[in-house]
């Protein structure tokens, strides 16, 4: 959730066409689907992978990294 009208800001930023059309045939909040897979061990392309076949539009594992620039690697569980 946005702190203050800045970082409210720069998150609607991030959303960008292709972003809203990803989120909107996905059905839910894409940076709730993403940030579980991301932590679950998803890499990117994996990521990218699933929301092309979940809503036939094909984004760059790149693209959805840039779109999440919080979720850092050293953020991510490591496995024991």
């Amino acid at each position: 959730m946005p702190k203050d009208l800045g970082d409210a800001k720069i998150l609607a930023m991030r959303k960008t066409p292709t972003y809203r059309l990803i989120e909107d045939r996905l059905g839910k909040d894409l940076r709730r689907h993403v940030s579980t897979a991301w932590h679950r061990g998803d890499s990117w392309a994996t990521i990218a992978r699933d929301l092309h076949a979940s809503t036939g539009l094909p984004v760059s594992p790149e693209t959805v990294r840039l779109w999440f620039p919080h979720l850092k690697p050293h953020m991510r569980r490591v496995a024991s």
